[in-house]
């Protein structure tokens, strides 16, 4: 039998479920683990809202031998207990809360997914870090909530030079994120931003744009409200002088977009009156 979607609520509940081996008969055979009947599972493509949803005593997930699996909303939410998820890298797409407050899952994962969905990995105290293996990632809302908070080391994000096309409102808000100089570097490419994506972030106090080309630029304020912002040397989209932060048309500043809490001096005085700008972006003086 060949098991392709494991539907909605499947297991909820299942208190006592601690192990599930998504795994074909070969590797069964291999792991010394085969028996009279086997169900493969190399063809699972999907697994539906809330299956695993309150599996309270379930330890670990191996997705061995599944070639692409989509995780549907809240399927392992709640799993508290969940300490391993192998093969990670077979998951094309996190939807909303798809593991949000497995608050013992505590390891380094590998994602090849471009979608992860609103709150994700939410909650998810222990997790040590995401390395992301995607172009055009979409990072969603609360995706990465108070992550790393349980660890001393903090939780570490690998962009590994891909792609990252939009970040979500809050997307790591309250998390402990292990970032050098108290830095974060935007990735390159990134094209949308949401609010208060830092929000409670004590590890962060600076914001490196990076060569990001943000179609929403006059929100930059609410993305970072109360940190610094640096603009690379070589950015083509940005400029800073004197802790105010400009947007870039063919060279010539038209937007002020930022402001840091440096920028207005010891006077507290910002004069505006010699430049060409003719927008000011939302929340651009908040908190200053």
């Amino acid at each position: 039998a060949s098991v392709v979607e494991i539907h909605e609520n499947a297991f909820e509940n299942c208190k006592a479920l601690e192990e599930v081996y998504f795994v074909s008969e070969n590797h069964r055979q291999t792991a010394g683990q085969a028996d009279d009947t086997s169900i493969e599972f190399s063809n699972l493509s999907l697994v539906h809202r809330r299956a695993f949803y309150n599996c309270k005593s379930l330890k670990k997930v191996d997705f061995s031998n599944v070639k692409t699996i989509a995780i549907d909303q809240e399927a392992f939410l709640n799993c508290e207990k969940l300490t391993h998820v192998l093969n990670m890298e077979s998951v094309g797409a996190a939807y909303r809360g798809a593991f949000k407050n497995c608050t013992s899952l505590r390891e380094k994962i590998t994602l090849r997914t471009a979608k992860i969905g609103d709150g994700a990995f939410g909650g998810c105290v222990n997790l040590e870090g995401v390395k992301l293996e995607a172009s055009n990632v979409e990072i969603g809302a609360l995706a990465f909530e108070n992550c790393g908070t349980g660890l001393e080391s903090g939780f570490e994000i690998d962009f590994n030079e891909k792609t990252v096309k939009s970040i979500g409102n809050g997307a790591f808000k309250g998390a402990k994120l292990a970032v050098q100089n108290e830095t974060f570097t935007l990735p390159d490419g990134l094209i949308s931003i949401g609010e208060n994506v830092f929000e409670n972030c004590q590890t962060v106090k600076t914001v490196a744009l990076g060569n990001v080309d943000l179609d929403n630029v006059k929100l930059l304020g609410a993305a970072f409200k109360g940190l610094n912002v640096t603009v690379a040397a070589d950015s083509t989209k940005f400029t800073q002088e004197q802790g105010v932060i400009y947007a870039l048309e063919t060279g010539v500043k038209t937007k002020l977009i930022y402001l840091n809490a440096s920028a207005t001096g010891e006077n507290g005085k910002l004069d505006l009156s010699t430049l060409t700008i003719t927008e000011i972006g939302e929340y651009a003086f908040v908190g200053v």
